[in-house]
């Protein structure tokens, strides 16, 4: 079973890779993030939940680029439906401004893990995110961001972050 959402998310990150291939430089962006949000079934109100994770961005000059990030989710603050924490990873591409401050959106593909009543579910889903990514100094970012995923089994995920990161 993981290995069908482990080829499902690897097809669909190549595929939305393809604009980014042609660009030579690999211009790397790492980051660190945090943030607040929600993960659950659609049918449970699970409350807010802590969000703690790392983001990478390669081929981050261009017009295009891949980013991929992974995400901790902590166990919700009013846990009325007994989820536990949850994991998700996300990887796709990043469409962007090319001005300073850089507005972006990113479309891709996540796989999750969610932790309920002892039991453990993977899903796998479509991510979408946009904001802003501000430079501090020469090397130095900071990147605001809302993040969507929609995934099976009845299962979404949405959050508020920030990321601060270093361009390589």
């Amino acid at each position: 079973m993981i290995r069908k959402y482990l080829f499902l998310f690897t097809f669909l990150v190549t595929f939305l890779s393809v604009p980014v291939w042609a660009q030579s430089d690999l211009n790397l962006e790492a980051g660190v993030e945090t943030g607040v949000g929600a993960y659950g079934h659609s049918e449970s109100s699970t409350g807010s939940r802590a969000v703690l994770g790392v983001e990478v961005c390669a081929f981050c000059a261009g017009r295009f680029a891949l980013f991929g990030d992974y995400n901790h989710w902590f166990e919700p603050s009013n846990n009325l439906a007994d989820f536990g924490s949850a994991d998700s990873l996300a990887g796709g591409l990043r469409i962007q401004g090319q001005r300073k401050v850089r507005p972006f959106f990113d479309v891709g593909a996540v796989v999750g893990r969610a932790r309920h009543n002892g039991e453990s579910v993977t899903t796998a889903g479509v991510a979408l995110a946009f904001g802003l990514r501000f430079p501090l100094g020469e090397n130095l970012y900071v990147r605001p961001r809302w993040t969507g995923q929609l995934l099976n089994h009845g299962y979404n995920a949405s959050s508020t972050e920030v990321a601060v990161g270093w361009r390589f």
